[in-house]
């Protein structure tokens, strides 16, 4: 594995060697290939319950999905960290799906209310990173 070597400063008339282009061009280009960064996603769907407070202990950015069920006029709140991070309601009383969709910070808590009717119909949890 290369190391970093910081970028030369090339002055005017300057002529490289091998030694320092090898050094400057294929040992840096090495070195970010060797450590780039990786985007890495673990999606779960854990037992979870509308109105309780959980914890994102992944030390990680979670990205959360909910989708209840409505039987008339329904309401979701979505607080993660202290904030309200997205409210979704229908006024009618048709059956329909409501989704709610938020990111938690590492460490941070989380939760969704459903209030007048409706249920839990899946909760999804993608860790990010």
């Amino acid at each position: 594995m290369a190391n970093w070597t910081s970028p030369a400063t090339w002055v005017d008339g300057e002529i490289p060697n091998a030694a320092k282009l090898n050094t400057q061009i294929r040992d840096n280009s090495q070195y970010l290939y060797d450590n780039k960064m990786a985007f890495a996603a673990t999606i779960s769907q854990p037992t979870r319950a509308l109105g309780l407070g959980y914890t994102n202990t992944t030390g990680k950015l979670l990205h959360v999905i909910i989708t209840v069920t409505n039987t008339s006029s329904a309401r979701v709140t979505a607080i993660s960290g202290g904030v309200t991070q997205g409210i979704v309601s229908r006024s009618d009383t048709v059956d329909a799906y409501l989704n709610i969709a938020f990111f938690v910070a590492p460490d941070a808590t989380y939760s969704v209310t459903l209030t007048n009717s409706g249920t839990l119909y899946s909760w999804c949890e993608t860790v990010i990173g």
